[in-house]
């Protein structure tokens, strides 16, 4: 999908609307109840704002909301529009005395702005059976219908009866209202015909025809409940959990006799469905309401975004200038060709400074080598956003990245290189939105759960709820959380910074399901990261283990106390980098193998900070064979060998879980792995021998 329009072309399909210029608002507040509502008159809205409205969608919404009202007991035969030269003075003063409309007009004395509703007025004929298999006693039954365009009366939308007598005594009327016709209904124009177009789209749904029968069954007993003028009660709209509980275990009411039951009309019915099964089936129908709100909601949410971005449909930021520096068209011969298998080409500005982006070019290489690839490459743009309040940019009408050399505050327009990437790979890797797919919906779901709770705006939380803007900002921190950091990405720092709502919504349950996410997605790129990992050796975060021999006891103490003050930073230890991506501080992994004085081996851990508190994460953490002590930023394993502790620590995923957890808990990231996995045993210096761990510790996270 690299084209705007496609949502638009989505919401004509299943809606008739051309153009989506409102704005549907779904707060914590709302339920199923008044979320219904609000989708009505919010496609209603649009549509009737971009013209998109004929007599032809008032008669097919009459159809299925009079047939509803009316019972299985009527046939609608037809429905015809009245004009409004069949209502005479008499006859319009007699409607307005029952209905109350209130007319809305720009100009009072104009003929065709008064009295609106007479355009909307129909008669139905309907076919009345006595019998509920409709063979007998049939009668035909002219009902007068009328919208009201202006949905001024809330109250008496979707309110019918005949004629009273006491209406035509007190009234003095006996006109072809109140003699031939059998009586009438009255609706607002909006709910009406928003109700309708959300039920002839959710039958129309794939989800709707993979429901069983007793769901459907169900579903189209709740939908009339959802279009009432009021609520049941807030109960009836949600669903039973212990009902749920009980169903699934199989304890149900042990009762198989039929169910009998007589309506309103004194007939009798039969159900054999069970009283759990029934609250099962219930639950299965608004479950999938719930579901079918999200996505539309969803929908909307995309539409909007798209819409703004229209305006770059227009912008300059995109073309390719005509007069470009020849030093400049050098350099975007060179990285178009360098970078040509991620990026169609690249073009730049001739204000960009060509030495600064020289430096960047290693960092643009090899990211570009690892980040997946579709079949519709981007093309790759340094510019000056001027006119954009943004630092990067994405627009799927042209696929253009676009990035900006400046600075503002502590980010630069560099850093916003992945995040605009995810929306490249959410509008391009298929057809439809990755973002807007079953597989990312629980994600989308919980972080937009989250930002609807967060002390943002709601202009931002509106944004930040876009679910290509999810998507972008998942794709960061699944990068920053598999290790990549470099000048094409936030600092670490930010993703875990528990005052910065843009990514506090993004919680510990979250960060892990979009490890998985994206794992399972683009499991190539997940390869590539890990390569990345086992070949940076060179980063200054990084713990360094040190063999410390205990036969001369005097000189293991004096290393240990030189270790523990940072006064020994040229041992020839270790190098094992753990890249934890929360500051350069260097952590120390020291072993005190067994001997004379000691009975097991020793691994002892200093986190580099007293920040760190050691003793909260691994208080609970248990390994076989082994004691654990921890306090405060230390932490000391003892085991009979301390090689296979290590290897025992790598295969623990519980373990992992953990540390992970742990240290997120206090809004900072932990490594993904040690990347150089290899240990010098440093024994006093002397017979250095090199053991190869064939471990990786924290390697992912396998839920």
């Amino acid at each position: 999908m690299t084209e705007t329009g496609k949502i638009t072309d989505l919401l004509r399909e299943k809606y008739g609307i051309s153009k989506v210029s409102k704005h549907l608002n779904i707060t914590t507040k709302d339920d199923l109840f008044s979320a219904y509502r609000k989708l009505a008159k919010y496609l209603y809205q649009n549509a009737y704002a971009n013209g998109d409205l004929s007599f032809k969608d008032d008669i097919e919404a009459i159809k299925a909301n009079l047939g509803n009202d009316l019972g299985d007991n009527h046939t609608i035969k037809s429905i015809s529009k009245l004009d409004r030269n069949n209502f005479n003075a008499k006859e319009i003063e007699t409607l307005y005395t029952a209905y109350h409309f209130k007319d809305i007009h720009t100009n009072p004395s104009s003929a065709k702005d008064t009295n609106t509703w007479l355009d909307h007025s129909y008669l139905a004929d309907t076919i009345h059976h006595f019998e509920p298999e409709g063979s007998i006693n049939s009668a035909l039954e002219k009902k007068l219908i009328i919208i009201d365009p202006h949905n001024t009366k809330l109250n008496n939308h979707d309110t019918g009866a005949q004629w009273s007598p006491s209406f035509k005594s007190q009234n003095k009327v006996d006109d072809w209202l109140t003699t031939k016709l059998h009586g009438w209904h009255i609706y607002n124009s909006n709910l009406l015909i928003g109700y309708n177009k959300i039920f002839k789209d959710l039958r129309q749904s794939p989800q709707y025809q993979a429901l069983d029968s007793a769901t459907i069954e169900s579903l189209e007993k709740i939908i009339p409940k959802l279009q009432l003028k009021h609520k049941i009660s807030d109960d009836y709209y949600r669903p039973d959990p212990l009902a749920e509980l009980i169903y699934k275990q199989g304890k149900k009411i042990p009762n198989t006799n039929k169910y009998k039951y007589i309506d309103q009309s004194g007939h009798e019915f039969i159900n054999s469905v069970k009283v759990i099964d029934r609250a099962h089936y219930k639950n299965q129908a608004l479950i999938f309401l719930n579901n079918y709100l999200e996505d539309t909601y969803n929908l909307t949410l995309q539409q909007e975004y798209e819409t703004n971005l229209e305006p770059s449909k227009h912008a300059k930021f995109y073309q390719e200038k005509k007069y470009i520096k020849q030093e400049t068209r050098q350099e975007m011969s060179r990285l178009s060709s360098l970078l040509s298998n991620t990026f169609k080409g690249v073009e730049i500005d001739n204000d960009v400074d060509l030495k600064k982006l020289d430096k960047l070019v290693p960092d643009l290489e090899k990211t570009s080598q690892i980040l997946p690839k579709t079949d519709k490459k981007p093309i790759l743009r340094f510019r000056k956003l001027k006119n954009h309040k943004a630092l990067g940019l994405y627009t799927p009408l042209n696929n253009t990245l676009a990035i900006d050399f400046r600075k503002e505050g502590q980010q630069t327009g560099l850093q916003s290189f992945i995040h605009e990437f995810g929306h490249n790979l959410d509008f391009t890797t298929s057809d439809t939105l990755l973002s807007l797919s079953d597989q990312f919906k629980p994600i989308l779901n919980a972080t937009q759960m989250n930002i609807k709770e967060s002390v943002l705006s709601s202009k931002e939380k509106t944004y930040l709820s876009t679910p290509t803007e999810v998507f972008a900002r998942s794709f960061e921190l699944y990068m920053s959380d598999k290790g990549l950091n470099n000048s094409l990405i936030k600092d670490p720092k930010e993703y875990n910074d528990s005052k910065n709502e843009k990514f506090k919504c993004f919680d510990e349950t979250t960060r892990l399901r979009i490890l998985n996410y994206f794992d399972s997605q683009f499991p190539q790129l997940a390869r590539n990261l890990n390569k990345l990992g086992e070949a940076r050796t060179d980063l200054s975060y990084n713990v360094t283990m040190h063999h410390i021999g205990l036969s001369d006891t005097d000189k293991a103490i004096n290393k240990f106390e030189k270790i523990i003050l940072n006064g020994n930073r040229h041992d020839k230890g270790i190098g094992i980098n753990w890249y934890d991506k929360i500051d350069s501080q260097k952590r120390e992994l020291i072993l005190l193998p067994k001997n004379e004085l000691t009975k097991d081996d020793t691994l002892i851990f200093l986190a580099g900070t007293k920040k760190d508190n050691m003793e909260k994460v691994f208080n609970h953490v248990k390994i076989p064979n082994s004691t654990i002590k921890a306090k405060d930023n230390t932490i000391s394993i003892t085991s009979k060998n301390a090689l296979q502790t290590l290897n025992a620590l790598s295969n623990n995923t519980s373990f992992n879980l953990q540390i992970n957890s742990a240290f997120r808990a206090k809004g900072k990231a932990i490594s993904s792995k040690f990347v150089n996995k290899q240990i010098f045993n440093s024994n006093k210096g002397k017979d250095q021998q090199r053991i190869n761990l064939n471990t990786q510790l924290f390697n992912g996270l396998d839920l």
